[in-house]
């Protein structure tokens, strides 16, 4: 309480501290104290031939964990990274120390086993897994994750571990940025159809396809599909109603469906999500934006 009493007081000086609330979430409301870098920068980004803008509140520490973090810790459990939010009236929150842990520990630890997978991505080991559905897709995934980021590991395999950290981390916030406001312009699209009502979850699914898809068509195509696969990895074991796995699995039905040769099949679908692993980035971005304008129209 003497903490955040503090970090008010600075906060009306203008200092480098701030509050972030978050409201409306899965487990309770609350509020997190970081240390700023930026508050609420204007920015604008281009989204299908339309300027859309929006603000930029940035952060490279927490103090003080918001509920949902805390709770996690105390269960001893991971919590989720979330290194870019929103709110409806155009705000970003963009979380990079967050960011930097995602590199710390999922990054650069799995660098090799990600390379050492892809490199079996063949069609025959797809053909192998045809009957089993969540290998099928952890090697689709896995397979776009690697070469979504061999580019950006070529060029600093030779530095050191801080600024192997430094250019991941920069680079994946700015990939969490682009999906948030991504997410935040197709939000913007459908309040203006319908008006301020809260979102039901056939909504919510909607706008996460809506959100996904942008990604795509806007930002680096490999790496977003990548994250679209590993939530319809996650949604097989986890809450499969929820709006965002429902949209996961929707849309790598959608993907395979338009990559498919001949009758639905095991075999077909295998041969699918291995083109699909192995697609050019123009190809998804083609893909994308015509299954964008079909779910918006």
């Amino acid at each position: 309480a003497d903490l955040v009493a503090a970090v008010r007081q600075g906060i009306e000086r203008g200092s480098r501290y701030g509050l972030i609330a978050r409201l409306g979430g899965p487990t309770a409301d609350s509020v997190q104290v970081v240390r700023l870098r930026e508050r609420e920068v204007e920015r604008e980004m281009r989204l299908f031939g339309q300027p859309f803008r929006y603000r930029v509140t940035s952060f490279d520490e927490t103090l003080v964990a918001d509920y949902a973090r805390w709770r996690a810790e105390k269960l001893g459990q991971v919590a989720a990274y979330e290194v870019a939010t929103y709110r409806e009236d155009g705000l970003i929150h963009l979380d990079l120390g967050a960011a930097r842990e995602v590199g710390e520990r999922l990054f650069l630890p799995q660098v090799e086993p990600l390379r050492a997978t892809a490199r079996q991505a063949t069609p025959k080991a797809f053909a192998q897994r045809a009957q089993d559905l969540p290998q099928l897709l952890s090697l689709a995934k896995a397979t776009l994750r690697w070469r979504s980021l061999e580019g950006l590991w070529s060029r600093i395999a030779s530095r050191s571990r801080s600024e192997q950290l430094e250019r991941f981390a920069s680079d994946y916030a700015e990939r969490a940025e682009l999906r948030a406001v991504a997410e935040l312009h197709a939000l913007s699209t459908l309040r203006a159809r319908q008006g301020q009502q809260t979102l039901d979850q056939d909504a919510r699914q909607r706008l996460y396809e809506l959100g996904s898809l942008s990604a795509i068509v806007h930002g680096e195509p490999l790496g977003q599909m990548a994250d679209v696969l590993g939530l319809a990895v996650l949604s097989l074991d986890g809450p499969r109603h929820a709006p965002h796995f429902r949209a996961a699995r929707r849309l790598v039905l959608d993907f395979v469906a338009e990559l498919r040769r001949g009758p639905v099949s095991d075999r077909a679908d295998a041969e699918a999500l291995a083109a699909l692993a192995h697609a050019a980035p123009e190809r998804l971005r083609e893909l994308a934006r015509a299954l964008h304008r079909a779910k918006g129209e």
